[in-house]
């Protein structure tokens, strides 16, 4: 039953990360730091992809989404360990999870509706379907994280 988890985990997790790489490449780099930064810079277009405001929830799961795909899983930029800094490396390590937490907490509606499979995608801006989506995987991938370390 270990493997299955594994599995299912590993899966979310690389669309977390492909989901991740998309929104910051369809938003763009600079957008991406106006969210991380000074949302009130941010375009029209952008905050439209976070449902019209961008709040200090968002952008913490914005920086977490750019760690993942930066991480180890991701584009491999940075390592769990070996940073420098220890903070920065429980950063990298615990970045899936804190996304997770933040997605289940903040985007509850707009998880669900992924999951149940009752999102219309063509309703939505491809940010706000990679927004969508990596939250749904994280949720996924740390879900199935947590009930992999039981054993």
């Amino acid at each position: 039953m270990s493997s299955l988890w594994t599995q299912i985990r590993n899966v979310a997790l690389t669309v977390t990360v492909l989901s991740a790489i998309f929104f910051v490449l369809q938003i763009g780099v600079g957008e991406t730091y106006n969210v991380i930064t000074d949302p009130a810079d941010a375009d029209a277009t952008t905050r439209a992809a976070y449902g019209g405001s961008i709040d200090f929830v968002e952008r913490i799961g914005t920086l977490g989404m750019v760690v993942i795909a930066l991480g180890p899983a991701g584009l491999a930029a940075v390592s769990a360990r070996g940073n420098g800094s220890k903070l920065i490396d429980q950063v990298v390590q615990y970045s899936l999870p804190i996304v997770a937490i933040i997605a289940a907490v903040n985007s509850t509606d707009m998880v669900m509706e992924i999951l149940s499979g009752d999102r219309v995608w063509d309703s939505f801006t491809d940010e706000e379907n990679a927004w969508a989506l990596g939250n749904a995987a994280a949720v996924v991938a740390g879900i199935t994280g947590w009930l992999r370390m039981r054993n």
